[in-house]
């Protein structure tokens, strides 16, 4: 309706000045018309030709300039405004309006500047605080910015975009329930503007309410706020969701957008990554550090490279994003899991020891800690540092990791608890499980070790540390066949699994039954977990060793067995009886490996 009455405005307009050509007034009036029609060149040619007549050119210089803006042409609206503001000095109007101008140009500390001087003149405005409010937001000011669009509020601007950009301020600094609550009464004020319903949807999405958040972002678009940071961050919360072809296609409409953008072709990297696609991943995450080197792209390429088992880059770019970043912990605790997926336990511990150093505060940096402490079957500092984690906060796998600590020294009651605890907090987590089935196993309850890994293996029917297990505790009560085929069941399904492929060599080197031993067998399969680790598992050369000691090659497991006793970090008294053994020319016989490393 307004832009029909604006028409009707700029037709009686342009049959004035057929009939009175020369009247400056008419002019100026067609050009403000076109200007709130968005008619912008229009605007600005009636202005241009209005200043030469025009008895108050500041006033037209402030209208062609906000003429200029509008339609983005930034350094000519700042001319334009300057020269007004030559003529006009105290024109608040004139100062918000190239504030606005530097604004839009990323200029915030001159927006400042200007707003400030206007608000100096006219104080009264809410309009001005609100601006300011906003660039104060874009500036990265975020508690003045709050302060300046509250202010606005009070004054009576109680619009929709003022609640918006509050709502968008308080998510910057984390306040994500108050975000919401701004945004919700935004939304309830402007219910079709699809910038304030997208700002909804991400902080939706940063409070994990990710169908929410597809919902405000999708209603966003078909409001015709089809921008490529709606798009992208639609994708995010499909990706969240596991939704991975949605969540490409949105990020593929996002780059087709915004082509060179390095948080788009990061966040399309990291849906390749959980898609398993590691090449595509990689590439994109390439790319996107080409144009940014952001600490945050290298920790996601770092994490790729890691799923991809490729962990010396991985380690390199968890290094460049703390060169990047210095005074994180979150790539240095995530460097440390690297290490420590490398068998390079001291290098883990370093790193965890200066997380902890720059945060004491850090439940993940005590809780790898204590990871670390237990792969070097350091169980009491294990259980310190798991302790400790859990006055930082509680979370499930932390109490599992403990819980595992305490069932390896015979804490059993203790053991049960905290694995009973991490399983009332996530019930689907098939590694507790597999920690509660080892328990069972130690105390003896066949029954019950079987009922619990079953459960860990329907929850994760590919694991092969969990089929591992499964074979392991039928050996270790003495059903040896039924133990082969779950462990030949086990490396199948995960050929690659390195616990898998060690678990079948060690019962087909040393289970003490005739019929199911078989030493070169159990070579080829004791060399390809060594293989998977790259020949840093003190456990998986031990294995290595009995089962040349299985074929009767009592040189080749002499010398094996005196690798895996110089690799050994925890003192293992099995390595020098296996070896003095070997020496003997005596093979290793036993049921079940009580000292296998767990995951």
């Amino acid at each position: 309706r307004l832009n029909n009455q604006l028409a009707e405005a700029i037709a009686d307009l342009t049959t004035s000045l057929e009939l009175s050509p020369n009247s400056v007034w008419t002019l100026n009036e067609r050009g403000r018309a076109h200007r709130m029609n968005g008619q912008y060149a229009e605007a600005i040619a009636d202005l241009t030709q209005s200043l030469a007549r025009s008895s108050n050119p500041a006033w037209v210089l402030r209208e062609r300039g906000q003429s200029y803006r509008l339609k983005g042409e930034l350094d000519a609206a700042i001319a334009d405004l300057s020269a007004s503001l030559e003529r006009e000095p105290n024109s608040a109007w004139a100062l918000s309006q190239r504030a606005l101008a530097y604004r839009e140009k990323g200029v915030y500390p001159q927006a400042l500047a200007d707003l400030t001087r206007a608000l100096e003149i006219d104080a009264s405005d809410p309009w001005m605080h609100a601006q300011r409010g906003i660039a104060r937001r874009m500036a990265g000011q975020f508690e003045p910015a709050i302060a300046d669009l509250t202010q606005a509020l009070d004054m009576g601007k109680k619009e929709g975009w003022v609640y918006a950009q509050r709502g968008v301020a308080r998510r910057r600094l984390d306040r994500l329930d108050d975000a919401v609550a701004d945004l919700d009464e935004a939304v309830r004020i402007t219910p079709d503007d699809g910038w304030i319903v997208g700002q909804r949807g991400i902080v939706y999405r940063l409070k994990g309410r990710y169908q929410d958040a597809i919902t405000d972002l999708t209603r966003a678009v078909e409001l015709g706020k089809k921008d490529a940071w709606v798009y992208g961050e639609r994708g995010v919360a499909h990706r969240y969701l596991e939704q991975y072809d949605l969540a490409l296609a949105d990020l593929e409409e996002t780059i087709r957008l915004e082509p060179n953008d390095a948080w788009n072709l990061a966040q399309r990297g990291i849906i390749h990554r959980g898609r398993k696609d590691f090449d595509a991943a990689l590439a994109d995450l390439t790319r996107a550090l080409k144009l940014k080197q952001e600490a945050w792209i290298y920790d996601a390429r770092a994490l790729t490279y890691r799923m991809a088992k490729r962990y010396d880059e991985a380690i390199a770019d968890f290094t460049r994003s703390l060169e990047a970043a210095p005074e994180q912990t979150w790539a240095l605790i995530e460097r440390a899991v690297t290490h420590r997926l490398k068998y390079d336990y001291e290098s883990a511990l370093a790193d965890l020891n200066a997380a902890i150093a720059r945060k004491p505060d850090s439940m993940s940096a005590w809780g790898q800690r204590g990871i670390v402490h237990r792969f070097m079957s350091r169980e009491a500092e294990a259980i310190a540092d798991f302790t400790e984690a859990l006055k930082h906060g509680q979370e499930s796998w932390v109490i599992a990791e403990r819980g595992a600590a305490q069932r390896r020294v015979k804490n059993f009651d203790a053991a049960l608890s905290d694995l009973n605890e991490a399983l009332r907090l996530h019930p689907k987590s098939d590694w507790a499980y597999g920690h509660l089935a080892r328990t069972w196993a130690d105390l003896g309850d066949y029954a019950k070790a079987l009922e619990t890994i079953d459960t860990a293996i329907q929850l994760a029917p590919t694991d092969g540390e969990h089929l591992n297990q499964r074979a392991s505790i039928h050996a270790r009560f003495g059903h040896y066949a039924l133990a082969r085929t779950e462990h030949l069941r086990a490396v199948e399904t995960a050929p690659e699994n390195a616990i898998a492929q060690n678990g079948l060599a060690w019962l087909l080197a040393t289970c003490p039954l005739d019929e199911i031993r078989d030493g070169a067998l159990a070579v080829v399969h004791a060399t390809r977990a060594c293989e998977l680790t790259d020949w840093k598992n003190a456990n998986w050369i031990d294995t290595l060793a009995a089962a040349y000691a299985e074929q009767g090659d009592f040189a080749k497991a002499v010398e094996w067995q005196t690798k895996a006793i110089e690799m050994d970090k925890s003192s293992d008294p099995e390595f020098e009886e296996r070896l003095r053994l070997y020496q003997a020319g005596q093979p290793y016989r036993t049921g079940f490996r009580r000292s296998e490393p767990e995951a």
